[in-house]
């Protein structure tokens, strides 16, 4: 089932949940999902993103969201979708504010 599917359940029924990784989910945009997890999901520490979509306006909602409690946050930079209100950098540096430390997205390696 794709995050689309399960993200309604997952923030509803796994209050707990301490750690996430979204991988291959398409091109569609998985804000909302992200978020309503990260609003949900008070105990989450831990976030991967890797062959999905999320703008960075989202990406900072998420830190504000979860702020330092996030101790690990992997984001590949394919991911993240400028838009309107963020671009790379800016967002690069708010959500590195938020989180209280340097933070970046990730590269993909070629191998």
């Amino acid at each position: 089932m794709s995050l689309f599917g399960a993200s309604g359940r997952v923030s509803e029924c796994c209050p707990r949940l301490v750690e996430l990784v979204v991988g291959a989910n398409g091109n569609s945009v998985i804000d909302k999902q992200l978020l309503d997890i990260a609003s949900n999901c008070q105990q989450l520490s831990s976030l991967g993103l890797a062959e999905c979509q999320v703008t960075c306006s989202a990406l900072v909602h998420l830190a504000e969201r979860c702020g330092a409690r996030l101790a690990q946050l992997v984001v590949m930079e394919e991911c993240l979708v400028e838009d309107a209100a963020h671009d790379l950098a800016s967002a690069c540096a708010r959500v590195s504010e938020l989180l209280g430390r340097d933070w970046s997205p990730e590269f993909m390696p070629m191998w």
